[in-house]
């Protein structure tokens, strides 16, 4: 039987067990009688082998074939990026290919290499996203830009700027189009960025809004993109941006957040929003007086004292007009009936309604201002909770 002899001017064919490789003009004059399948493997050898049997007018009698380079069939799906692959990719993309009986595209070539849906989506600003986000191996980065360049023909600019973007500059893309190079063109003409961020990402776009804020004094937050889905992040700078800076936060900022706060997040923000500035005290009706102390002058002071960064004394002055309202007042108010008083001067009358239900311990706490006077109450109504609670849980284990 005559042997096969198998021509492979390429050399990337991979060799069948039942052939022996030839790699050199000594190798096939070794092999040459031996009666043994050849695989004659490299260009310049397999025309030395074709010119050797032509000499001794062989050629009608052997029995040889020529082997097609790989790379001309991915050449069909891929152009010219067949020529940079590595040789690993190659085979493995031939591979594919002829599990599917070469009826494959492109992009269902990469489907199944690189294993994402990304290859078999169609162009669009959420793709294109998806595109620039993918992990791509080095040896398929040739075969991803050829996929990429398909989809650039199928679609308008800018998208398709961003399709004939190499895999080695996506990054700086995505940088472009979050804004983080101070380039806002992709982001006006595309939208947000239309997926959430990973590292390095995160913290990129984290010190470009707090540089924003920090430059803006606050005001970069009125252009917040809020179908981001990023959005969470801005947030967050923002919140630690006014805590730190309470003369920046507005309500209008505030709300622009305030959906993406914890809540913890929202109410050391809600009182870092400086109230309006009191108005001067004009009226002596009591109702008056006492909402004015109440609603303008008592938490405009808690502000100031908390969060202000220089005291006006404007405000203080403003309350001597409450002070002598309270001490021209003082003896009409502590003849009053409890169920007419509106300031609490007669806790007395209470002591001794709750004097014939209980024992009382009456601590007089004199001097307190407004924002202790305040945290006192608070913390004595966590006490209480926490004491109610305590009960609860005793008589619960007792029951049981």
């Amino acid at each position: 039987m005559t042997p096969s002899i198998i021509l492979d001017p390429s050399g990337e064919n991979p060799v069948s067990e039942q052939y022996q490789p030839v790699n050199t003009e000594v190798e096939f004059l070794r092999f040459d009688t031996s009666g043994e399948n050849l695989w004659i493997a490299g260009e310049r050898l397999c025309q030395w082998v074709l010119s050797l049997f032509k000499a001794r007018q062989m050629t009608p009698k052997i029995n040889y074939s020529v082997r097609e380079a790989p790379r001309e069939r991915i050449r069909r799906l891929a152009r010219a990026a067949a020529d940079v692959l590595s040789l690993e990719v190659v085979l493995r993309a031939i591979n594919v290919m002829e599990q599917n009986d070469d009826e494959v595209s492109l992009a269902e070539l990469l489907s199944q290499m690189n294993e994402q849906d990304v290859w078999l989506d169609s162009p669009s600003p959420l793709h294109a996203a998806q595109w620039l986000m993918t992990e791509i191996t080095g040896d398929l980065a040739p075969l991803a830009e050829a996929q990429a360049q398909d989809w650039s023909r199928q679609c308008e600019e800018p998208l398709a700027q961003i399709y004939r973007t190499s895999v080695s500059e996506r990054e700086t893309v995505i940088r472009q189009w979050l804004n983080i190079d101070c380039d806002d063109t992709l982001s006006k003409q595309l939208g947000a960025f239309p997926l959430e961020l990973s590292e390095p990402f995160i913290g990129e776009y984290r010190s470009y809004w707090g540089k924003q804020l920090r430059q803006t004094q606050g005001g970069a937050i009125s252009s917040l993109p809020t179908e981001s889905p990023n959005v969470k992040h801005i947030a967050e700078v923002a919140y630690s941006y006014f805590r730190a800076k309470p003369l920046s936060l507005t309500h209008e900022r505030l709300a622009r957040i305030r959906f993406h706060l914890r809540e913890t997040q929202r109410a050391a923000l809600d009182v870092r929003v400086k109230p309006p500035f009191p108005k001067t005290l004009t009226s002596d009706v009591d109702d008056e007086v006492i909402r004015w102390a109440t609603d303008e002058y008592l938490p405009y002071r808690r502000w100031q004292v908390l969060f202000a960064e220089e005291q006006e004394y404007t405000s203080q002055q403003l309350a001597a007009g409450f002070s002598k309202w309270v001490l021209e007042q003082y003896p009409r108010l502590t003849n009053m009936d409890r169920e007419s008083i509106k300031i609490n001067l007669r806790p007395n009358w209470l002591v001794s309604q709750l004097i014939q239900q209980r024992r009382v311990l009456w601590v007089v706490v004199d001097g307190l201002n407004f924002i202790n006077h305040r945290r006192l109450l608070e913390l004595l109504a966590q006490t209480e909770a926490e004491h109610c609670q305590g009960s609860r849980k005793r008589f619960d284990a007792d029951s049981k």
